[in-house]
């Protein structure tokens, strides 16, 4: 999977063409499945991703730093709670704070909110899985 940046006045001059100038910001490696949802805030690229990464780990749900001036991408949290029969994973940033959603597949409603530093650092367990606003931090 490639990440991309182009410029709105690239893509509207080719209105109705296939082909517009663009940059690759960074190709995503460190995942087997399919970037699920991202965000962009600032300079950078927030994206999750749910599988299994080896034959040796269980499900999980992992978020992803990219600096789009460098191109590198980081690991910066790692969810071990997923279940791919159960969870779907959603993101929003905020100024402040990376929010990651997880949402029962079967019901579309949500399971879990977790809340980050930009840096992926001090999860805090937001709402837990019975609706609860528990505020409490995910050791």
């Amino acid at each position: 999977q490639a990440m991309l940046r182009a410029k709105v006045e690239d893509i509207e001059k080719e209105k109705g063409g296939e082909i517009f100038k663009y940059e690759i910001v960074s190709i995503q490696n460190k995942t087997e499945d399919f970037v699920e949802n991202y965000e962009v805030s600032g300079k950078f690229i927030y994206s999750v991703a749910s599988g299994f990464y080896s034959k040796e780990e269980s499900y999980k749900t992992k978020l992803f730093i990219t600096d789009m001036d460098t191109g590198i991408t980081n690991i910066i949290y790692t969810d071990e709670k997923s279940n791919k029969y159960t969870c779907t994973p959603g993101l929003y940033c905020s100024d402040d704070y990376v929010f990651l959603y997880q949402y029962k597949i079967e019901e579309s409603t949500t399971l879990r909110i977790i809340r980050l530093d930009k840096d992926g650092s001090n999860p805090i367990l937001v709402m837990d899985e019975n609706g609860e606003v528990v505020m409490k931090p995910i050791q």
